[in-house]
């Protein structure tokens, strides 16, 4: 297969080139800083559109990887960026496989495992798991990192379906502190475990009488918008929101001659990009059609990879970082110990992407995490047992945070609670090679010493 991979030149992307081409796979490379003596690396500069576009040309799959390293200080400009450049790559690549003569047959869109809420209870599916942003007390770099996340898979939703929806203010009962409709992204108690995002109603004059409209995710996890409790009339002109042919959702006519959104090109694709909202006579919001067209879903199928943390012995990993603590009697317990570490060998990432790459009926968010997630404690226990060091010093939060300072990174890395696990993949046959942590952290010391 030809398999491109914007943003592969750091450690994810490095362990799947190592494993897409030992099984024989043509790969390339989209980077900022090409190695000349690299034929398959291509320049690109993860914003805009340009030669590097060519390459999408009878891919068989894209996967887009791009994005700033969170292990920094989450300064204002950090965050900008670390934000910036997941959604602009993701805007392009999204836009390059739509003006595609022949695009990728599927787009594998890095996110992260991070979206789901802080939590000691039970672990976070792809299929029922809890959006985080909402937890009581959470620290405001943890509620940044779910901004990004949510951020992220928006970009690429938007991507694919053509553009963002964009709501103006106008004046009188249709403005947006009087019932102007807002699109959240699917964040919080509530939130649907695929990032669907819905659309709530703001408060005032302009809401609906028959209830809000409601996105639910239809199959293969493209969302669908359905009519809200009760008649679904509207009050004011504004619009009312249906279900089109193949889940593309239409809407229909208000009072006062509101423009309807016909139904996209075949199976829940859009026939020339996703709507913006702008205000009409009176506040009400007003439909017309995006600048970008949306990606066509009977050609191209997108799927978001929320991730746990890659273990790869590569140097520079995570699994690198932690090793180094522990080899210098420093990997003792961070915090109380009781936050759960979610993570997932190299080897099963890699596998699990090419098992997504060729089973069609994969669309839509996919958790890629271990199945046994554990408490930091037990995690950094069995990595010391792993290398062979007797003891750890453990890190109580306050120096956590007076190391992160120094280190010019941020403890909510390590403080917040990921219990993350895999259901789609397995329910779909897919096994892990390496369940439990003990196991996979002898084979990563193995490997470490020998430098592969």
């Amino acid at each position: 297969m030809k398999i491109v991979i914007p943003g592969g030149s750091g450690q994810v992307g490095t362990v799947l080139r190592r494993f897409l081409e030992s099984e024989g796979h043509e790969v390339y490379i989209l980077t900022r800083h090409p190695d000349k003596d690299d034929a398959r690396q291509i320049t690109w500069d993860g914003s805009s559109r340009g030669g590097w576009t060519k390459s999408f040309e009878g891919a068989d799959a894209v996967i887009n990887l791009a994005g700033r390293s969170v292990n920094c200080r989450y300064t204002p400009a950090n965050r900008r960026e670390i934000k910036s450049s997941r959604v602009d790559s993701t805007r392009v690549v999204g836009e390059a496989i739509a003006a595609a003569k022949h695009p990728p047959k599927v787009w594998l869109q890095m996110s992260t495992a991070t979206i789901y809420e802080h939590t000691y209870g039970p672990p976070n599916d792809d299929l029922s798991g809890v959006i985080g942003g909402n937890e009581p007390g959470a620290p405001d770099t943890w509620n940044f990192s779910i901004d990004v996340a949510t951020s992220w898979e928006k970009a690429a939703f938007d991507a694919r379906d053509g553009g963002t929806p964009r709501v103006s203010e106008g004046a009188g009962s249709g403005a947006t502190s009087g019932g102007t409709p807002r699109v959240s992204e699917g964040a919080g108690s509530g939130a649907t475990s695929g990032g669907t995002p819905r659309v709530s109603e703001g408060a005032g004059s302009g809401a609906t009488s028959g209830g809000t409209p409601r996105v639910s995710e239809g199959a293969g996890g493209t969302p669908r918008v359905s009519e809200g409790a009760g008649s679904g009339a509207t009050s004011g002109g504004t619009p009312r929101v249906s279900e089109g042919a193949g889940g593309t959702p239409h809407v229909s006519e208000g009072a006062g001659g509101t423009p309807r959104v016909s139904e996209g090109a075949g199976s829940g694709a859009t026939s020339g990009g996703t709507p913006s909202v702008s205000e009409g006579a009176g506040g009400t919001p007003r439909v017309s059609e995006g600048a970008e067209r949306g990606i066509d879903s009977r050609k191209t199928r997108m799927v978001l990879m929320r991730s746990a943390i890659v273990m790869s012995p590569d140097r520079g990993g995570p699994f690198d970082i932690l090793l180094n603590l522990v080899r210098f009697g420093l990997g003792g317990t961070a915090g109380d110990g009781r936050q759960f570490v979610s993570w997932v060998h190299d080897e099963d990432f890699a596998r699990a992407v090419l098992f997504l790459i060729g089973n069609a009926s994969f669309e839509g968010p996919v958790n890629i995490a271990a199945p046994n997630p554990l408490p930091n404690k037990e995690f950094m226990s069995g990595l010391r047992e792993a290398w062979g060091m007797p003891f750890g010093i453990p890190s109580p939060e306050f120096l956590l945070e007076i190391g992160a300072f120094f280190l010019r990174t941020e403890t909510e890395l390590v403080l917040k609670s990921r219990r993350v696990v895999s259901k789609r993949l397995t329910d779909a046959g897919f096994e892990f090679g390496f369940t439990d942590w003990k196991e996979a952290a002898e084979d990563l010391c193995r490997r470490w010493k020998v430098g592969t």
